[in-house]
């Protein structure tokens, strides 16, 4: 399932903020801020994902460590969808 939720958070990232270079060209554990990801921008993509998956993230899961890369986000989303 993680395969469907990464073509999917890929597409919220570029549907929703603009980054150095499309979300298909990063790799999945390379840190966001490294392509122009600024803190303004994790909001955005909380929502975005939220919307997206139909799912809400606590406040104790709102940290950007969750969001930092492609990798920790399709994680964090997987376990919500358990």
């Amino acid at each position: 399932m993680s395969s469907n939720i990464e073509e999917r958070v890929r597409k919220v990232i570029d549907e929703n903020i603009e980054l150095e270079v499309s979300a298909e060209n990063i790799e999945g554990n390379k840190d966001l801020v490294d392509y122009g990801m600024e803190s303004v921008n994790y909001m955005k993509i909380v929502v975005a994902i939220e919307n997206e998956f139909d799912i809400r993230f606590t406040d104790e899961e709102l940290v950007i460590s969750n969001f930092e890369t492609i990798d920790k986000i399709v994680a964090i989303i997987d376990s919500k969808l358990e």
